[in-house]
């Protein structure tokens, strides 16, 4: 069963919620020679998040304690945005796990310092993330131009620098790439 709550005012958002079920990312099993399975691993977990707007600060959090499979795990996350100006914010996180060492997500427990500018027809975030750990630095760079009510011209732009030894074993971390779009929308 899943269970969940959200207690809202005008300067303060809270969720809180609990389930127990299955992992939604199933891990694959061998039982026999020439036949696989999905087995998604139990789960139980309680959950929460929150956010505070003070003046032009957004305060957050969220994080969450569970088993997953037979396993205990913890895991937080939390942030500041400043937006400097009506279009303008920055924004520095902090995440921490306790599964870092073998995590398959990227952030896990790392130092995020970013900027967003969105307008009314371009957007454009830039996100510098430090692995505390290993030194290793990920960054990524958005940016969209909405052309017209239906046409866009979108990039993104992954880099990374540092040791590829020191990186967690089963990070999903893309190292270098680039993408550019063209997007009609009907």
């Amino acid at each position: 069963g899943d269970w969940s709550s959200d207690v809202c005012s005008s300067d303060l958002d809270l969720a809180i919620s609990y389930a127990d079920g299955s992992d939604r990312s199933p891990v694959g099993a061998v039982p026999g020679a020439g036949a696989a399975m999905l087995e998604p691993p139990p789960l139980k977990q309680a959950g929460y998040e929150v956010q505070w707007a003070a003046g032009p600060f957004v305060l957050y959090s969220e994080g969450a304690w569970g088993r997953r499979a037979g396993v205990d795990e913890a895991r937080a996350h939390a942030g500041v945005e400043w937006f400097a100006a009506p279009y303008l914010s920055l924004v520095l996180e902090q995440g921490v796990a306790t599964r870092e060492p073998r995590a398959r997500i990227p952030l896990a427990s790392d130092l995020v310092v970013g900027g967003r500018l969105i307008a009314e027809r371009v957007r454009a975030s830039t996100e510098m993330a430090i692995d505390p750990s290993s030194g290793n630095l990920h960054w990524l760079v958005n940016a969209r131009w909405l052309a017209t009510e239906s046409v866009s011209l979108e990039s993104e732009w992954v880099g990374w620098a540092g040791d590829p030894d020191r990186e967690p074993p089963l990070a999903l971390r893309q190292r270098n790439a680039l993408r550019l779009s063209f997007v009609a929308y009907f």
